[in-house]
């Protein structure tokens, strides 16, 4: 059980629930507002520990106005801030989804910016296999 729900070492939507029941199960919140916040920690911690192994691509793709660390992936909502991760290599780049794609290939999980890519250190391999892992939604 976690001591406390809004830990960040707390990643198990169900053990972050319960421990939210736990913790604030006095009469002073009521039933309807403990299930509201249970479901809110759960859907964060959710949320944080999206992770996914494939492919990673680059491409010159849309840079944002924030960033030039950009890039695509066919189901994360444009905004989410992930971690990629070269598996071979074990360096890293933090991203943020601003386009959807890639779509040749179901073994490519993700589209790269150069600028990006550079960092990561695969503009020469071309593909590379990766991690993602959700930063920020």
């Amino acid at each position: 059980m976690c001591s406390d729900p809004l830990e960040t070492m707390c990643s198990d939507p169900l053990e972050i629930a319960t421990t939210a029941r736990a913790m604030y199960s006095s009469n002073v919140i009521t039933k309807g507002l403990l299930i509201v916040s249970s479901l809110v920690l759960a859907s964060a911690a959710l949320a944080a520990s999206f992770t996914q192994s494939g492919l990673a691509v680059y491409y010159p793709g849309r840079f944002d106005s924030a960033t030039r660390f950009t890039a695509a992936h066919r189901t994360l909502p444009k905004g989410t801030w992930v971690r990629v991760t070269h598996r071979r290599t074990g360096r890293s780049v933090t991203v943020k989804i601003n386009d959807r794609g890639p779509w040749d290939n179901k073994a490519r999980i993700i589209d790269l910016s150069r600028t990006a890519a550079v960092q990561l250190g695969i503009i020469s391999e071309g593909v590379a296999p990766v991690t993602l892992e959700v930063i920020k939604r």
